[in-house]
């Protein structure tokens, strides 16, 4: 996978993140099973953080998927495209040890895109493999644009979720 320049140099003990939530980041990823949600406003970190895991997984040599959301799901319309059952690539897609989707609910939603992500989503779930999400969306975005189904899975007791109200867009402190 190609890293993005702004983010080649992302490593986990870069994240800046308050110590609880970066604590809940080692935790989670130590546990080595179910999903890591880290929501919040644009600019707090949460795609830096997708790619510090992804690095920490490579390094650590394990298989790893990455996709941003429009990225997954334009991979499951090229799939339908050449005439092949996209439920069966969500299962190859999401049959990986680690799934890191970035930027969940970035974009209009169809009735088939929440199908989708459902089925991504309850996959991981069901399989407790490890999976980090990141949205811009809070709770009630999460269960007013997907539904209770996904919700109740995305927030469940046994997933970590990070939704920081007082981070600032880094994006404009820059120099």
């Amino acid at each position: 996978m190609q890293i993005p320049y702004t983010y080649q140099n992302a490593h986990l003990a870069n994240i800046d993140l308050p110590e609880k939530y970066a604590q809940m980041v080692v935790d989670w990823y130590k546990s080595k099973k179910n999903t890591l949600f880290y929501s919040g406003n644009a600019g707090i970190g949460k795609t830096y953080l997708c790619y510090a895991i992804y690095q920490k997984i490579v390094e650590d040599k394990m298989p790893v998927r990455f996709f941003p959301e429009r990225k997954f799901l334009n991979t499951l319309r090229e799939t339908i495209q050449k005439g092949w059952d996209y439920e069966y690539e969500i299962e190859r897609l999401c049959d990986v040890q680690w799934l890191i989707i970035d930027d969940l609910g970035s974009g209009q939603i169809t009735d088939w895109q929440k199908e989708v992500l459902f089925s991504m989503l309850d996959n991981r779930y069901s399989s407790q493999k490890p999976t980090l999400i990141t949205s811009n969306l809070q709770y009630k975005e999460i269960l007013d644009t997907y539904g209770q189904r996904f919700a109740s899975r995305l927030y469940s007791a046994r997933n970590t979720i990070i939704e920081p109200k007082d981070l600032k867009d880094r994006r404009e402190t820059e120099v």
